[in-house]
């Protein structure tokens, strides 16, 4: 698995009966380093974006010799974010209740200054 910053990794493997195709489902942000060779053994590295989104991101990836294939995962962990829909709140003289949206993908905690809890 790919961290949310991406980069390369490199996948090794032997096809002994006949040449092989690789392809990588749909994505631009997952590319090989090849997508064919002779049979024999072979290393194909896969370039890997940052993952700038909030969800985890996965991509199939398919080897194929002849009449057999295999197919494997390439995944990536999103970024980590935690969003408010505002920083600051104005409320009058008469005090009210302020209802805040949080948008968030890692653990957090809602703390209250002492001096602000009457």
């Amino acid at each position: 698995m790919f961290d949310a910053k991406g980069g390369e990794r490199s996948v090794t493997f032997s096809t002994t009966v006949a040449d092989w195709t690789l392809n990588v489902a749909n994505t631009t942000w997952c590319t090989a380093s090849a997508t064919n060779g002779t049979k024999g053994t072979a290393t194909v590295k896969f370039t890997v974006a940052e993952n700038t989104d909030y969800d985890n991101r996965s991509v199939s990836v398919t080897v194929k010799a002849g009449s057999a294939s295999k197919t494997f995962t390439v995944s990536q962990k999103c970024t980590e974010a935690l969003l408010v829909t505002t920083d600051k709140f104005e409320l009058g003289r008469e005090g009210g209740t302020i209802e805040l949206e949080v948008k968030a993908n890692i653990s957090y905690q809602v703390e209250v200054a002492e001096t602000a809890k009457s």
